[in-house]
This record gives C-alpha cells, sequence and structure tokens, in this order.
C-alpha cells in the first residue's frame, strides 16, 4: 500500500487511547484541506460530520490507496456518501476487523478496512498499517 487514510469518528476513551499512540508514531490527525501523505489519519467527532464537505473530502480519498475506517457510524456515513454498491470480502485481520473491497461510487476499488470504535488495543491503528503494508495481493 503506497498511500492509507485512516478515518475515525468515535470519541470513546479507548479510540483516544489509539490516537495517541498514532500521534506518539508521529502520525499526524490532518484536516480536510491538508495535502495527503503515505499515511493519513482524519478524526472527526460526531458533529463534525454534519460540517464536512463531503464531495471535496471523498474526491481527496480517491487519492488514497486504502482506506481504514473506525466507528458504524463512520463506515456507514462515508460508504453511503460515496455511493458504493457493496465491499467484497477479503476476510478479517482479527475479529470485528474486516478488510475487503469497495465496489461502486467514487471510492470504486479502495481497499477498506473496517473497525468497531471500540475494538483493539492502542496500537490496532498501527498493526493494520503493518498489515497493510506486508500484503501485496492488495
Amino acid at each position: 500500500m503506497n498511500r492509507c487514510a485512516i478515518i475515525i469518528g468515535t470519541r470513546r476513551n479507548q479510540t483516544l487511547e489509539q490516537i495517541k499512540s498514532m500521534l506518539n508514531n508521529n502520525i499526524k490527525i490532518k484536516k480536510e484541506s491538508d495535502e495527503i501523505g503515505n499515511i493519513d489519519l482524519y478524526y472527526f467527532t460526531e458533529n463534525s460530520w454534519k460540517n464536512l464537505n463531503f464531495p471535496e473530502f471523498l474526491n481527496k480519498l480517491k487519492k488514497y490507496d486504502a482506506l481504514v475506517l473506525s466507528g458504524g457510524f463512520t463506515a456507514y456515513t462515508l460508504l453511503y456518501a460515496s455511493g458504493f454498491i457493496c465491499i467484497e470480502n477479503f476476510g478479517s485481520i482479527s475479529p470485528l476487523i474486516s478488510t475487503g473491497r469497495i465496489k461502486g461510487g467514487i471510492l470504486d476499488g479502495r481497499v477498506v478496512i473496517l473497525k468497531g470504535g471500540s475494538i483493539g488495543d492502542k496500537n490496532i491503528y498501527l498493526k493494520i498499517i503493518e498489515t497493510l503494508a506486508g500484503n501485496s495481493k492488495w
């Protein structure tokens, strides 16, 4: 994977610890208007979704090879706005962390990792990034 966007939309304490771990590993929180890098973290609280310019943000997400979506509401909101049809399932990294490829819509062809908002230890995103980097089939 060359470029990966991690999109988080939950505010649980466990999620905040996971974000802190990424910040400690030099993965910074990006703004919607920032240039993209190799691994980018976008953090939206429940109330900030309404201020997001979805067409612009979705066009930005097209530039990534993989998307990590954390939280059911986050995944639903983003995928629904993208016009996707389905996700071709690749299997699970671990319980409640599934992998696949988006079919249809503006994000067609992107690899997607779906993670429950309260799932995983503080280093789960680092493990997901390592899994993406080490898997040549994606």
